[in-house]
């Protein structure tokens, strides 16, 4: 049984084991420094929230999320490497969808590696729709460029004006520019 548990303090026992989850899946130029994640405020305009991802109270993935009132943006979403393709990413996305009663948004690379290819195929096969609007994610380091992504978006496409509102949300509680 897959289930979420909210980390609800920095002490939690589960911190490290999500910590690292996270430093081994994503790639520098797209990731922040875990600190740093763990740091992100509730504000008015959006709650920074961090979920252990569990089977059958094993510790297999994490999953960070901005909920704003008129979407929810998953900022990162990992399963271990020992429980990928077992379809607990399907599931977790399953839950979310699920809870969330506005749109979920997400950030992609682009297709041009076989895995970011198959990133894309996962999130379409789940109901994920890829936005073909210019965006790039901001660059997290000062040795890093912006790269380029696409912006995926449930339960349809977003509209132009839609995807705007999205950016300018992202760039400004996210990402700080």
């Amino acid at each position: 049984m897959i289930s979420l548990e909210f980390i609800s303090h920095n002490n939690h026992p589960l911190l490290p084991s999500i910590q690292s989850i996270y430093e081994e899946a994503f790639p520098p130029e797209e990731k922040v420094d875990f600190s740093s994640l763990l740091s992100h405020k509730f504000t008015d305009d959006c709650a920074f929230k961090l979920y252990a991802i569990l089977d059958k109270n094993e510790t297999c993935g994490m999953l960070s999320i901005v909920e704003y009132t008129s979407f929810v943006f998953i900022y990162y979403l990992a399963i271990t490497p020992a429980k990928q393709g077992l379809g607990i990413g399907n599931k977790v996305l399953e839950l979310i969808k699920k809870e969330s009663t506005t749109p979920l948004i997400l950030e992609v690379e682009h297709a041009t590696q076989d895995i970011s290819k198959r990133r894309i195929e996962f999130y379409v096969r789940n109901g994920f729709h890829v936005n073909q609007y210019p965006y790039f994610q901001p660059a997290l380091h000062q040795h890093t460029d912006a790269v380029p992504m696409h912006i995926m978006s449930y339960p349809h496409a977003l509209s132009e004006e839609d995807f705007l509102t999205v950016k300018t949300a992202l760039y400004e509680h996210v990402y700080c520019v």
